[in-house]
C-alpha cells in the first residue's frame, strides 16, 4: 500500500480500486464528539466539502481503502448552520459518510431524558442533515450517545422518529450501557451485540477506541488494555485471538474527533485511524454500518430477550 502523504507532509489522494469481497465479519469505523469540521462548513467559506481538512483526509481514506465513516455530532445546533452548497459533495460520497446524534451539547446526557426529548433532538438531527446533504442514506440510525447513557423512555423516543433509532453503540469497557441491567451488560461485552425484543432496539458492543493507544491513557473503567504499540498490530493480535471470536464478528472502532483534529489541522494520532483502515483493508474485511446488517446471516447471531 502506497504512502498516504507525499513528501512534503501532504495528503495526496491514491484512488487504488476497493477489493471486492464477502466477508461474516465487518468493520465500522466512527467518531465522537465531533463538532471541529461541522463549524468549519459554515465558518470557513470553502468552495468544496473536500477543502475541509477532515473531510478531505476521510475520503483519501475511502479512496485507499474503501473506509466508511460515522461521525457523532454534539452540539447538534450546529448543524442548522451548514450551508446546502456541499450538497453536491455529499451526495457524490453517499454509501461512505454518515451523521448521527451523540448528545445536545458537549456537556449533556440523555441519562434521565424524556420521550419528547429523544425524539425531539433525533428529529433536529435528521432533517438537518437531509436538509444539508439531499439524503437520508446520510443518518446513522445506530449511533454512539453521549457517555452510553440513556433512558429508556428516550431511547423509545428516537425510535419512534420517521427515519427513527434501530439501535445504539454500546460501551467499550465495563461502564453500564443506557438502561440494560447488569446481566446484560454482562452478555453483550461476549456476545457482540443484544437485541432488546420488547422495545425493537439492537446494541452493539464497542470493540475498540483509538484513544487507548494515546500515551498516558487512564480510565476508571476495566477494558480490554492493548498490548501492542499500534492499532494495526493490536487489531490483527484480536482477529487471531480465540477471546474474541463471539465479540468481534463487528469489529465496533472509534476516536474522539478532538484527539487527533484542531480544527485546522490533524495530528499525529491520526495514525490510529489509519492503522485501523489499513488492517480491515489487508485482513479483506469490508466497512460498513451495523444497520445494514440487522437480519443478516442470523446464524452468526446471539439473540436474548430482555426482561
Amino acid at each position: 500500500m502506497a504512502n498516504l502523504y507525499n513528501s512534503t507532509g501532504e495528503i495526496i489522494d491514491i484512488g487504488n480500486p476497493v477489493n471486492s469481497f464477502e466477508s461474516s465479519y465487518y468493520i465500522h469505523m466512527s467518531f465522537d464528539d465531533v463538532t471541529n469540521c461541522i463549524k468549519n462548513l459554515y465558518t470557513k467559506g470553502y468552495e468544496s466539502l473536500f477543502d475541509e481538512p477532515f473531510f478531505n483526509w476521510l475520503r483519501v481514506l475511502h479512496n485507499t481503502y474503501g473506509a466508511r465513516f460515522s461521525l457523532y455530532i454534539y452540539n447538534i445546533s450546529d448543524l442548522a448552520n451548514v450551508t446546502e452548497k456541499y450538497k453536491d459533495d455529499f451526495l457524490n460520497a453517499r454509501g461512505w459518510i454518515k451523521f448521527g446524534l451523540h448528545s445536545a451539547t458537549s456537556s449533556s446526557t440523555y441519562q434521565n431524558s424524556s420521550y419528547d426529548d429523544g425524539q425531539n433532538d433525533w428529529n433536529m438531527v435528521v432533517n438537518q442533515v437531509i436538509r444539508f446533504t439531499g439524503s437520508s442514506e446520510f443518518v446513522d440510525r445506530i449511533p454512539r450517545l453521549n457517555y452510553f447513557y440513556g433512558s429508556e423512555d428516550a431511547l423509545k423516543g428516537m425510535r419512534d422518529c420517521e427515519c427513527g433509532a434501530l439501535g445504539f453503540l454500546a460501551a467499550d469497557d465495563s461502564r453500564g450501557s443506557y438502561y440494560l441491567d447488569e446481566n446484560q451488560n454482562l452478555y453483550i461485552r461476549s456476545r457482540d451485540h443484544i437485541i432488546d425484543f420488547k422495545n425493537g432496539l439492537i446494541f452493539y458492543q464497542t470493540d475498540f477506541r483509538g484513544d487507548w493507544l494515546k500515551s498516558g491513557f487512564t480510565s476508571e473503567y476495566d477494558y480490554d488494555k492493548p498490548t501492542e504499540s499500534s492499532v494495526y498490530e493490536e487489531l490483527k493480535l484480536r482477529l487471531q485471538n480465540p477471546k474474541y471470536a463471539d465479540s468481534f464478528k463487528s469489529i465496533i472502532w472509534f476516536c474522539h474527533e478532538w484527539q487527533l483534529y484542531t480544527g485546522t489541522t490533524l495530528n499525529s494520532n491520526k495514525v490510529w485511524v489509519e492503522d485501523a483502515c489499513r488492517f480491515a483493508y489487508d485482513n479483506k474485511i469490508p466497512f460498513d454500518y451495523p444497520q445494514n446488517r440487522i437480519g443478516m446471516n442470523p446464524t452468526s447471531f446471539q439473540f436474548i430477550a430482555l426482561n
